[in-house]
């Protein structure tokens, strides 16, 4: 490790007297590839590209017509467990979230249960609202109907919707009810009601 900081810092001070930025991560990631197997080694076509990696992993540096010719001349194989293969090949890389593969028995599925997804709050459902693990409903949270003032209706306590249907809009000239405290209720048989 010491020797990794040392590389890095020398070549941040060579950078820096050319009035050169670059990202510490880069040369961070340069001078642990510098130093993998124990010694130094040379970013050049004589140094990593003489690694025991796959002919993608090598033709993605420098030489790419002659890493592939030799490759295809000696039948290699690929294993394809570097980022520059799967780019390469269009794929995703095998590293975060593409590191491991689902196994899925498909025995185990039918004896599967469904999650019932109706009737939460605000019309959700599922295992978020109304769960048996989570209720939503429950004494100790606040309640979503029955709040103070003590009106009837899905959202007393936040409007006069008073004897509304549970999303109706008692505002407007297609009212549930006529809730006191609202404008009449309009229909086209009773215009002055």
């Amino acid at each position: 490790k010491l020797c990794v900081n040392l590389l890095e810092k020398e070549m941040n001070s060579v950078l820096q007297f050319y009035g050169l930025y670059v990202n510490y991560r880069h040369l961070a990631l340069l001078c642990d590839v510098m130093t993998a197997k124990g010694h130094l080694m040379a970013i050049t076509r004589h140094g990593i590209n003489r690694q025991d990696t796959g002919a993608l992993m090598r033709c993605s540096f420098e030489e790419t017509v002659d890493v592939l010719m030799d490759a295809a001349s000696h039948a290699e194989v690929d294993p394809m467990r570097g980022v520059s293969e799967n780019i390469i090949m269009g794929q995703l890389p095998r590293m975060g979230t593409g590191c491991f593969d689902l196994l899925l028995d498909a025995e185990k599925c039918k004896d599967g249960i469904e999650i019932p997804m109706g009737g939460g709050a605000m019309g959700g459902g599922g295992m978020f609202y109304g769960s048996a693990t989570t209720p939503i409903s429950s004494p100790p949270t606040t309640p979503w109907s029955g709040a103070t003032p003590g009106f009837t209706g899905q959202q007393s306590s936040w409007s006069p919707a008073g004897g509304s249907s549970t999303w109706g809009a008692s505002f407007s000239p297609s009212a549930t009810s006529d809730a006191s405290g609202l404008s009449p209720v309009w229909s086209p048989s009773h215009p002055g009601s």
